[in-house]
């Protein structure tokens, strides 16, 4: 199953869960309806009148009143929760957890090592860097991911996974919570969370309501000794009160109950979805089986101590509560079918010798393989900036990329990474240092009219120490390789994303004064723009989502052939290589683009892409789809994908938000 499919399945999910959600209201509804009618409804002959005609139950002003205020509960819970982790709910949700963001530039051995892995995973499934948190108090092994988009999504680990997970094992439990990244997993599970607040929340009410009579039952039985009309009538009231409360908590755990049914429901099944992208992407099921046997082994397992697990527990890798009940309850399934799954015949078990060496020195895998990928990073780097173009690749090789990583892909991620120069890496993983390699990035070469336009600016609007920083670049700037732009692009967008939003305003205002300082925007200039807007920009996290308005491949035609003109356009030395480009484009299409012809130059340029992909961005999910494998067609028509294709490539990828792995060498 693509990414795209993925996104359908979230969709639909979504959907079942409203259903799920509105049924559960209505019980609730009807139930506090019901209760309170009878509470205060009841005549001295008891209940019995209901009882023997149903009829009488029914008070149209009563029904319009009771459900006014419970959906008004029902709602102010759903609305505070869903308001809290509204924008960077993933953050939010991280630190209600008790974690705490792990330092881009950790020099911890542990910590270093999960960044890497991280860093590594990301730039192989090309989806932005999530922000990593620990949770430092947790000792079993477990993980999640949240967020609303893969640009503001969150990677929390705790502190037992750290500890006591080899680098394989690390890396696929990593994978398995990326999974839940690229499958759009984490908008849903944060809804769900909404959900069960606002259904906790009656509940909630019943328990207060139960706990603020107990704290006066004292007083009231004493007054209420000393006899009287008044005393009576009071009691009666406690009474009802009393009876209210009670009928909260009931009702409430009703809703609680369905709550959890939703919760697994939705939970168990991508579980192995997740396992089974996470081995695909590592092909290492070895890794994800090892760490799901010691959390079978250890004492703590994979249970959190935090009093947020019970609510976020579909969030996790494994189940983090302490028991269910029955398995209707279970968020995960058994680690034993997980296992099976994974390792039918019981192979690949974790050496225990291994886990030794592992516990003790987290760093002495990310040794070994830092120096092996950085000589293969370095010989990497050098081929791609002496010849530009990169491997040799199908059409439909490229198509199928999309979304789905190749198996070269985690190996690749290491050398891009292990072979960028080190000042600029060291500097991409600083807060003030990702702000000087992003503006680094876009810098003229000195002594143009250009470059004396970005001075001005710098000088103008850069705080100094970003100048400064800037500056201890520059020496290095020039040897750059143009392979090396995009994985430090990648970098410094997630050092930044963790940075206050006023802060992240000025990054993003100042890039785009330089990057029009010479008053055009070339292609690696609108690709950067483009990712700082989605990423970065704090007026697009609060932007609402676009709707969607096109269906039919034929309503957004003259766009889709001026993106896969350009595209066709990009790597092609002559018109014919052109053309051909754009054939294999309309081939990949099939039958919708059979009639379309090659847009002359003129109608491709960057201003003409721009508001082709604002508008495409409206196109329903299958149409980017069918876009996004005809432009991988384009670009590997002749076999072989440029550094400027594969960055023209990328920035349509990153407007549609869909995970594009790095084509080029």
């Amino acid at each position: 199953m693509d990414f795209f499919q993925h996104q359908e399945l979230a969709r639909r999910n979504t959907r079942l869960l409203l259903l799920y959600y509105v049924s559960a209201v209505v019980l609730i509804v009807a139930a506090v309806y019901v209760a309170t009618f009878l509470i205060f409804h009841r005549q001295a002959g008891g209940w019995d009148p209901y009882l023997a005609d149903p009829r009488r139950l029914w008070d149209p002003l009563w029904f319009l009143c009771s459900t006014a205020l419970t959906l008004g509960l029902i709602g102010s819970g759903a609305g505070y929760k869903i308001l809290q982790l509204s924008g960077d709910g993933g953050a939010t949700l991280a630190e209600q957890l008790g974690g705490s963001r792990v330092a881009p530039d950790s020099t911890d051995p542990a910590e270093r090592r999960l960044l890497n892995v991280v860093e590594e995973m990301a730039i192989a499934a090309g989806l932005p860097v999530p922000r990593v948190y620990l949770l430092g108090d947790e000792a079993g092994i477990n993980a999640f991911a949240a967020g609303f988009t893969a640009d503001h999504a969150v990677i929390g680990v705790t502190r037992g996974c750290l500890e006591r997970l080899t680098r394989d094992e690390l890396q696929g439990v990593v994978a398995h919570e990326f999974s839940h990244i690229q499958n759009g997993d984490m908008r849903l599970n944060l809804r769900l969370l909404g959900v069960l607040n606002g259904i906790l929340l009656i509940a909630l009410v019943g328990y207060a309501v139960l706990r603020v009579l107990s704290f006066g039952g004292t007083s009231s039985s004493s007054s209420r000794r000393s006899g009287g009309d008044d005393n009576k009538k009071g009691g009666g009231a406690l009474v009802a009160v009393l009876l209210i409360g009670l009928a909260l908590l009931v009702i409430g755990g009703i809703g609680v109950f369905f709550a959890r049914l939703i919760q697994a429901a939705v939970s168990r099944q991508r579980e192995f979805l997740a396992d089974a992208a996470a081995v695909q992407f590592t092909r290492n099921p070895g890794g994800l089986a090892g760490a799901l046997r010691k959390i079978a082994r250890q004492v703590s397992g994979s249970r959190l101590d935090s009093a947020q697990a019970r609510i976020a527990s579909h969030l996790f890798f494994a189940n983090a509560l302490s028991a269910s009940w029955g398995d209707w309850f279970a968020t995960h399934p058994p680690l034993g079918d997980r296992l099976r799954r994974l390792d039918p015949a019981g192979a690949g078990a974790a050496d225990p010798a291994a886990d030794r060496d592992a516990d003790t020195d987290p760093a002495a895998p990310e040794l070994v393989t830092g120096l092996t990928a950085g000589l293969a990073g370095a010989s990497m780097m050098t081929a791609a900036e002496t010849t530009t173009p990169a491997r040799r690749l199908s059409p439909a090789a490229a198509a199928a990329r999309i979304g789905a990583p190749p198996v070269t892909a985690m190996a690749g991620a290491a050398a891009r990474l292990a072979g960028l120069p080190p000042a600029w890496r060291v500097a991409a993983r600083d807060p003030q240092g990702a702000a000087a390699v992003m503006i680094g990035l876009l810098l003229a070469p000195p002594g143009t009219p250009a470059r004396a336009v970005q001075e001005t600016l710098l000088r103008q609007r850069a705080p100094a120490n970003w100048r400064d920083a800037v500056a201890g670049l520059e020496p290095v700037g020039g040897t750059l390789p143009r392979a090396a732009r995009l994985p430090l692009l990648d970098l410094a967008a997630a050092t930044l994303a963790g940075q206050p939003a006023p802060a992240r305003q000025i990054v993003c205002d100042l890039l785009g004064a330089l990057a029009r300082a010479d008053g055009e925007i070339d292609l690696f200039e609108y690709l950067l723009l483009r990712l700082a807007d989605q990423r970065l920009d704090p007026r697009s996290a609060q932007a609402p989502p676009r709707l969607r308005q096109y269906y039919s491949i034929k309503g957004v035609q003259p766009e889709a052939a001026c993106l896969l003109g350009a595209l066709a356009r990009t790597g092609a030395d002559t018109e014919a290589a052109a053309a051909s480009a754009f054939a294999a484009a309309v081939q990949q299409m099939g039958d919708d683009g059979r009639s379309w012809t090659l847009p002359p130059a003129a109608a491709c340029g960057l201003p003409q892409v721009d508001a082709a992909l604002t508008l495409l961005t409206q196109a329903v999910p299958a149409i980017q789809r069918r876009l996004l494998e005809a432009a991988a067609a384009a670009i590997a028509s002749d076999g072989v994908i440029s550094v400027d294709e594969d960055e023209l490539f990328r920035a349509v990828a990153e407007t549609f938000g869909c995970p594009a792995p790095l084509l080029a060498a």
